[in-house]
């Protein structure tokens, strides 16, 4: 410490489906567990890590913004993938995580 520099983030950790890709549950726990699996990074029916546009940005597409109940997502859904911390349906949730953290209580004494 002293005279030396830190950088930091907060991290929030959330849920995510890797099955679906939607926020509130795990895989193992997925209501939709009986479909296909849904892509991160392309939408279509396989699994993320066999995603052939994996690498290229240019073709991703988020599942969450398509079916978020904002209509701004939708619109800007073919800008990022479903992993991606710059989905405006990810900053939301951690906007409200952010909101909903007591970051004092547990440090007084």
């Amino acid at each position: 410490l002293g005279n030396s520099r830190y950088s930091f983030r907060d991290r929030f950790h959330f849920k995510h489906c890797y099955h679906c890709q939607m926020i509130g549950h795990l895989s193992m726990d997925c209501p939709d567990k009986e479909k296909n699996a849904v892509c991160m990074y392309c939408m279509k029916n396989h699994r993320s890590n066999t995603c052939p546009v994996k690498t290229d940005s240019a073709k991703h597409c988020c599942v969450r913004c398509l079916a978020s109940k904002h209509g701004s997502d939708a619109e800007n859904y073919k800008t990022h993938n479903a992993g991606d911390f710059k989905c405006p349906v990810i900053e939301r949730e951690i906007t409200r995580l952010k909101e909903n953290t007591d970051f004092f209580s547990k440090n007084l004494m």
